[in-house]
């Protein structure tokens, strides 16, 4: 932290729409999920006063080797999930890894330097119709 201090640097943490809401079969990984909101939240206004920002980045469904692995590596089951996502989906789309690097790159930059202790949701809405 002293060089986060010294340089008025910033935390940005990757969590997942999972810590906000209420997922069958996933209580270890939203659960851990919590945690780093709450450690970002924590840290925010520990270090805010010395000039460090920490925030993180909540993704919802994101195309990543994960959920190839959720679906053990069988491209025919991902396709399936990926239509079903797009037709549910307010954005009728899953996020890209691209998004959610978009949004570290943002939270960043100097363009956020008034932004500390947030949690972004980049879901493509999806946490709105799942009561997150």
């Amino acid at each position: 932290m002293p060089y986060l201090e010294s340089s008025k640097g910033c935390i940005v943490n990757v969590s997942s729409i999972n810590s906000t809401g209420q997922f069958p079969r996933s209580l270890a990984y939203s659960m851990t999920k919590s945690a780093i909101d709450q450690l970002t939240k924590t840290l925010a206004i520990e270090y805010a006063p010395r000039g460090v920002r920490v925030n993180a980045v909540n993704p919802g469904e994101t195309s990543t080797n994960l959920l190839l692995n959720n679906y053990n590596q069988d491209p025919n089951k991902v396709k399936e999930h990926y239509n079903k996502c797009n037709d549910q989906l307010p954005m009728k789309s899953v996020c890209m890894p691209e998004d959610i690097a978009n949004a570290i790159v943002f939270l960043s930059s100097v363009k956020a330097r008034m932004i500390t202790g947030q949690c972004l949701k980049v879901d493509g809405a999806e946490s709105m119709c799942n009561n997150n």
